[in-house]
């Protein structure tokens, strides 16, 4: 598995740092993923996030990544106290108009898509929304 540096962020998924993150969550309806750049965790949500994107899953969402331990958050990190409570990594922050709405640590992107249901957090789309495979623990 490769680290996350290495890791191409593709289909509408964007990285974001202290220079981009505030015009990132100004957008309509927001997801903010916090991870770290050596947890294999963090890659295979990412992956699964950019999974859904391509499937059409979260029609109106903009999906940022913010790298914890990168050069360039230190100032988010110092603004938001938030962070100090999260639970784990990656940790997944839904904005609305720049408003934070909620957050939650996520290793499976059908969390992701089960919160934004549960807080009809997306437009109506026409067609069901498709579970992603997440991988099962043997």
């Amino acid at each position: 598995m490769a680290p996350l540096q290495e890791c191409t962020l593709e289909h509408g998924l964007r990285r974001v740092d202290d220079d981009s993150v505030e015009r990132f969550l100004g957008a309509e309806h927001a997801a903010l993923i916090v991870v770290g750049s050596a947890s294999p965790w963090c890659v295979d949500y990412l992956a699964g996030v950019e999974i859904a994107q391509v499937l059409g899953d979260l029609p109106g969402l903009a999906v940022g990544v913010l790298v914890l331990d990168a050069p360039g958050s230190e100032r988010f990190v110092a603004e938001n106290d938030w962070l100090a409570e999260a639970a784990g990594l990656p940790y997944t922050v839904l904005y609305r108009n720049g408003q934070r709405v909620d957050g939650f640590v996520a290793f499976s992107v059908a969390t992701l898509l089960n919160r934004l249901e549960y807080l009809a957090f997306l437009p109506c789309v026409s067609a069901p929304v498709r579970r992603v495979p997440t991988r099962v623990a043997a």
